[in-house]
């Protein structure tokens, strides 16, 4: 249809054609199907843009015809409107139409806005106020504020829906030209925002009969608002007007998260996020030193509220402002280090933050995160080693260094069973499987006698993280040589299916000193690399150093454990020994 360019080559009466396409949105067709049907409709409007205004009088007629009990119908008929408008501006034919006739476009929207209820239909409203922005600016310009004042309406009510809050940002952020034109409104409007959740915060203190959750949703949705206006106007040309209002809002920030203290509700980590993101922006407004000393001490102080989960932080938390906090809170001087010594549920809900932090999602704060506790596992492991191998055994912190490692153990486990995760597998440095086999003492004797929870733990994800991605055999430079250009170099995985024959090799000679779990385990992951590797796989790996001495170590283990049991007056020269491991091990393995 958009390359018939003008409704006289269309060989159909378009009324007829627009009824018949809307009669299909009103059915129980797929969305996929209503969504194509709406972009026809949308370009039936593009072949109309010299009698445009007929095109909306037509659209807006069987937007009010359609049911109020069916929002799906009303929203795919002005999506239709938001499509002929971009299909107008993309193929740029602004000049065909009138500007009245955009007038009359926004005059109808703003008139839907007044009246709309639905969160369906608020999407391509909002879509096309974005359009007429676009490719008609000087029109748009006049209905400004109204469309403000819509979005942020629907924007600081708090529990809508997620595509409602992310439009409503998409629309704040993409009138950025429009803003700078009305610098002193956007001012004025995120004092109002200011003013309105200090409302909301005093009367929860002073005023009991206030619900606390609705009243802390409502402060986390204004200062969400005030964020994202905020991110809009921070521009060098508007330093002037905007860094007396950051000034004066970071030390009210500051106030209110210390009114928090007071307020027990879960619905604090919302505000608590919300208010870590003003800080954040704060910060990027006047980058002043002594205003990131304060931002650290106050999120801290927010963080450290007892009705904070540190997860519903993070969850809430924008992408910018969550990897500095990371620092913060897990880092070398976290705040969490001294949950350690706290109950069991408590190291669960270290675990818990741990892992949601570890999550693939964001790089920024996964990169943060896998930093923090990479350091974190490397001094914890030396800590250990520096008590096996010395002279003086420190139960203290040899008790302490076990639980940081098997709370990150535990926490790692979330990040190696992630499989075909880019992020995940390239943006670590070290990679996952780098870190855990080179980095730590998985095969060492000392690590396997002394701690063998710990060992247990590191072993099995080690293990679990390698079998999801088959053990890395597919990619190994053994089989990739000969069909490898001699100017290209190895893959960062070439080498990981030959570092795992080494690691199970140097295991199986001491399994004597392993947990019987612990030895199942290596036996289970060799059985699985021999058994999962195809006939041919197997014929071309066979031969190679590494398998062989993997081959020989397993014989050896079956030797010696098919041997008769140690005698009696045998085990006793040790009992001692075994006591002490045993009780180690009892003590280790609470996970």
């Amino acid at each position: 249809m958009l390359s018939l360019e003008t409704i006289t080559n269309l060989d159909y009466n378009w009324r007829d054609l627009g009824g018949e396409l809307i009669s299909l949105m009103g059915t129980r067709i797929n969305p996929d199907t209503k969504r194509a049907v709406a972009e026809c409709l949308g370009a039936l409007g593009f072949l109309l843009a010299a009698q445009y205004d007929q095109f909306v009088k037509f659209i807006v007629d069987a937007a009010k015809r359609s049911s109020d009990k069916y929002p799906e119908e009303r929203t795919m008929i002005l999506r239709s409107l938001a499509n002929s408008l971009n299909f107008i501006g993309v193929c740029c034919v602004q000049s065909r139409i009138a500007p009245p006739h955009i007038e009359d476009v926004m005059a109808a929207v703003k008139k839907q806005l007044d009246t709309n209820d639905s969160p369906t239909v608020l999407i391509p409203l909002l879509d096309i106020c974005l359009a007429v922005a676009q490719y008609f600016p000087a029109v748009f310009k006049k209905s400004f504020d109204d469309i403000v004042d819509f979005t942020v309406g629907w924007y600081v009510e708090p529990d809508q829906p997620k595509s409602v809050v992310e439009k409503c940002a998409q629309m704040l952020t993409d009138l950025r030209p429009f803003w700078f034109d009305a610098l002193p409104t956007a001012v004025t409007l995120m004092k109002q925002f200011v003013d309105d959740a200090s409302a909301y915060l005093e009367e929860l203190v002073t005023d009991k009969a206030t619900r606390p959750d609705e009243a802390l949703r409502k402060t986390a949705a204004i200062l969400r608002a005030l964020v994202t206006v905020l991110s809009v106007v921070n521009v060098p040309q508007a330093q002037p007007i905007i860094v007396p209002f950051v000034e004066k809002l970071f030390g009210t920030v500051a106030s209110q998260s210390a009114q928090l203290r007071r307020i027990i509700a879960p619905e604090v980590g919302d505000v608590i996020a919300s208010m870590a993101d003003v800080l954040w922006c704060s910060l990027q407004v006047v980058p002043k030193a002594e205003w990131l000393n304060a931002a650290v001490k106050s999120v801290r102080i927010m963080m450290a509220h007892p009705a904070v989960g540190y997860g519903t932080v993070f969850d809430n938390m924008s992408r910018e402002m969550t990897a500095p906090v990371v620092q913060m809170v897990i880092g070398p001087e976290g705040a969490v280090h001294g949950l350690v010594h706290g109950s069991r549920e408590v190291i669960h809900a270290m675990i818990d933050l741990y892992a949601k932090l570890l999550t693939p999602k964001a790089l920024p704060t996964l990169q943060a995160a896998y930093h923090c506790v990479r350091t974190e596992l490397i001094e914890a492991l030396s800590e250990m080693e520096s008590n096996a191998k010395g002279e003086e055994f420190d139960y203290w912190s040899t008790t302490v260094a076990e639980k940081r490692t098997l709370v990150i153990l535990n926490a790692l486990a979330t990040l190696g069973a992630v499989k075909n995760s880019l992020i995940a597998m390239m943006g670590l440095t070290p990679s996952l499987f780098v870190m855990l086999m080179c980095e730590t003492p998985v095969a060492e004797k000392w690590f396997v006698v002394n701690y063998p929870g710990c060992h247990y733990a590191l072993l099995y994800v080690v293990k679990m993280h390698s079998e999801k991605h088959d053990n890395f055999i597919a990619n190994s430079g053994w089989l990739n040589e000969r069909n490898r250009l001699p100017m290209l170099t190895e893959g960062p995985t070439a080498n990981h299916f030959a570092r795992i024959l080494n690691t199970l090799a140097k295991l199986l000679l001491i399994d004597d000193a392993m947990w019987y779990d612990t030895r199942n385990l290596v036996i289970d992951w060799v059985h699985g690399i021999a058994f999962g590797m195809n006939a041919d796989v197997l014929q071309e790996v066979l031969e190679r150093t590494e398998m062989i001495e993997m081959r020989r170590a397993l014989l050896e283990s079956f030797l010696r454990h098919s041997l008769p049991k140690k005698t009696i007056s045998d085990q006793t020269q040790k009992s001692n020994t075994s006591t002490a491991t045993a009780n180690e091990a009892s003590r280790c393995r609470f996970f």
